[in-house]
């Protein structure tokens, strides 16, 4: 049987090939314990877990203030999960720094909600960003900071806050400005697309690589 350690080497496919046929060793209880929280608390990959099962049946009914405060709030808690992002400041951590590692991580490699909340402030003012007026805004005055609509699949764009559009600013993401109102607003079922990216990325990380800085960040927070 090969060793434990040399499976995080290997490309994907291969990994999924060895587990399937029995070959590689049994997970350590580090990541049977993240694989347990992961799977009943979050997404199992399939169609299980508190998180994706509530989040599927909010945006699949049309729940939209219900589903995009459940994305709020969730994007939030489990970027508490998460590593720092790269250059991300002091060692305390604080709500909106959870919410932010979560948040800039979604639509990789394009860092379109990245961008989203640079154009926030630089149009609102710096403490007005993503999380002042979609998180904090759903979740303490139930209504989003601003003219805001939410529906389930507004095509949003994010080159309309910029006077000088350039080429491709123009982006369906989940968040974003309306181009003929003007309001800000919040697509349902676009942002929850991209969630669902980030979720089965992050366990790739975890289960597939086992990344040791994700996992260790995992198991610290969860303990």
């Amino acid at each position: 049987m090969p060793p434990a350690n040399f499976l995080p080497h290997l490309p994907s496919a291969a990994k999924i090939y060895l587990m399937n046929q029995k070959l590689v060793m049994p997970e350590g209880k580090k990541i049977k314990k993240i694989r347990n929280f992961f799977d009943t608390y979050i997404w199992d990959g399939k169609s299980g877990g508190f998180i994706y099962h509530d989040l599927t049946v909010a945006v699949d009914e049309g729940l939209n203030y219900l589903a995009a405060l459940g994305l709020m709030a969730y994007t939030e808690f489990l970027g508490s999960l998460m590593p720092k992002l790269e250059g991300e400041k002091g060692r305390k951590r604080t709500d909106r720094k959870n919410f932010l590692r979560f948040f800039y991580r979604l639509d990789k490699p394009y860092y379109r909600y990245k961008f989203f909340d640079e154009l926030l402030k630089f149009k609102f003012g710096q403490s007005k960003d993503a999380y002042f007026i979609y998180r904090s805004g759903l979740v303490h005055d139930y209504f989003i900071r601003g003219k805001i609509q939410i529906s389930t699949s507004e095509k949003l764009s994010l080159g309309s806050f910029v006077a000088q559009k350039a080429k491709g600013a123009k982006s369906v993401i989940g968040v974003g400005q309306n181009p003929v109102t003007g309001n800000l607003g919040l697509a349902t079922s676009t942002y929850f697309r991209d969630f669902i990216k980030l979720l089965s990325e992050w366990r790739d990380k975890l289960f597939l690589g086992e990344d040791s800085r994700w996992v260790n960040t995992f198991l610290t927070s969860i303990s």
